[in-house]
């Protein structure tokens, strides 16, 4: 039989789903800048990931301030100020 769950519980483990499921797409997206040849991207979104990580456990780790949505890949280098690609 399975227990009913209270409300509470249930928010909690939409927002886990969803937390979980945005770590999926961020995988992605390191794969992805991987795959382009952009390692230095790669590198911070993994650094974000582990800092995302780490707060879904319950570390100890400050908040990163919210990033503005960037669609072009330049202008995501241009915000991890890394500059224009070099071809």
């Amino acid at each position: 039989m399975r227990w009913p769950m209270s409300d509470g519980s249930r928010e909690a483990d939409r927002y886990r789903r969803v937390a979980e499921d945005a770590l999926k797409v961020l995988d992605w997206c390191i794969w992805y800048f991987r795959y382009e040849g952009q390692p230095r991207i790669a590198e911070r979104l993994e650094q974000n990931r582990a800092h995302i990580r780490e707060r879904l456990k319950g570390g100890a780790a400050q908040a990163a301030p919210p990033q503005p949505e960037q669609k072009p890949v330049q202008k995501i280098r241009q915000a991890l100020g890394l500059g224009p690609k070099k071809d």
